[in-house]
């Protein structure tokens, strides 16, 4: 799983540097719904949404110097301060994590004995990568190890991240 998690961190940081001034509109409506939902699941009040709503406006001017993580981070600690918690996605996390351990108990027999290692490594990382609870509540990862294990990449550097 130690490849799974390296491959994942490399693809998102390869990522990070290639796009950090690509930001748009539609990376905008991502954050602001996210938030949306958050702002819900904790009852924030109308003051309180008013506060973060102000803050979300002041990053987003700032949005084309920054990188998505930066963004992220930066609206993140704002909203946890806001609503007086430590994170937003601790239980889900805990849920999660615990899928994880038993995906890795299925799938690092697989791996170990698999004609091809990395790409099955490289496809378990793509699959996890649906895991975002911020952007994406509702995911099923099981239905996408299916599908990302027998289907072809678009775009394939797989041999140049290798």
């Amino acid at each position: 799983m130690q490849i799974i998690a390296i491959t994942t961190i490399m693809i998102m940081e390869t990522a990070n540097i290639n796009n950090k001034t690509k930001l748009d509109e539609r990376s905008k409506k991502c954050f602001k719904k996210s938030y949306h939902r958050l702002s819900d699941k904790f009852q924030l009040d109308e003051n309180q949404r008013m506060i973060f709503d102000a803050f979300f406006k002041e990053v987003m001017i700032r949005m084309h110097s920054l990188s998505s993580p930066e963004i992220q981070r930066d609206l993140n600690q704002r909203f946890c301060e806001i609503a007086g918690i430590k994170d937003p996605f601790e239980l889900e996390k805990r849920i999660f994590n615990d899928l994880a351990m038993k995906l890795t108990d299925e799938w690092k027999p697989k791996l170990l004995v698999s004609k091809n290692p990395f790409d099955m490594a490289l496809r378990l990382a793509i699959a996890g990568n649906i895991i975002d609870y911020g952007a994406n509540h509702e995911f099923d990862v099981y239905k996408t190890i299916e599908k990302v294990m027998v289907e072809s990449f678009a775009i394939n550097h797989s041999q140049q991240l290798k």
